[in-house]
């Protein structure tokens, strides 16, 4: 191989190390620090188990939505806000993913996982454990149902609550943000 080939071989590597730089900057980002989003709008526990999910709503007292046999949970969310989520598992490694939006958070044994998302208005999104955690991982989904800030108060009435959250931490559709 002479000088020429070698360059040529080193010129084509360096061009693709750049593309996979780029691709991978790209696809990144919307993912970014959460300070930069201010104050979540609405929070949302999540606990993961064996073979199911539970969402509870701390701003709404009482208000849980579970798994059940061949129920899967409805996760309620308004949709263009800001909702910053607190992950833990029960037991074994889970992972919280609504391909939709593309994004997947890993919840860990004696780990609390803190992450912000925001839905598109007016979609009702599938979720799934996307971590094998045993033989009923498939389960394992949930549904997200992004509405409207009105029609989540409203939501939030009839569950026996009230929903609260401020007009701040809008944000575009599928927008992600990780807190670290």
């Amino acid at each position: 191989m002479d000088d020429r080939q070698f360059a040529a071989i080193a010129t084509a590597i360096a061009g693709i190390v750049a593309v996979l730089l780029v691709t991978t900057l790209r696809a990144n980002a919307d993912i970014t620090d959460t300070a930069r989003h201010g104050r979540p709008a609405f929070a949302v526990d999540v606990l993961t188990y064996r073979w199911g999910w539970q969402f509870t709503y701390p701003s709404l007292p009482g208000v849980v939505d579970r798994s059940a046999p061949n129920t899967p949970p409805v996760l309620h969310v308004p949709a263009g806000r800001t909702v910053r989520f607190r992950m833990r598992t029960e037991d074994v490694v889970h992972a919280f993913w609504v391909p939709a939006v593309k994004f997947k958070a890993d919840a860990w044994p004696d780990t609390t996982r803190t992450f912000d998302l925001v839905f598109p208005e007016g979609q009702a999104l599938s979720g799934h454990c996307a971590q094998f955690c045993g033989l009923k991982h498939s389960d394992m989904v949930f549904t997200v149902d992004a509405m409207a800030p009105a029609a989540f108060r409203a939501w939030s009435r009839s569950a026996g609550g009230r929903a609260s959250f401020s007009g701040r931490g809008a944000g575009r559709p599928a927008e992600v943000t990780l807190a670290r």
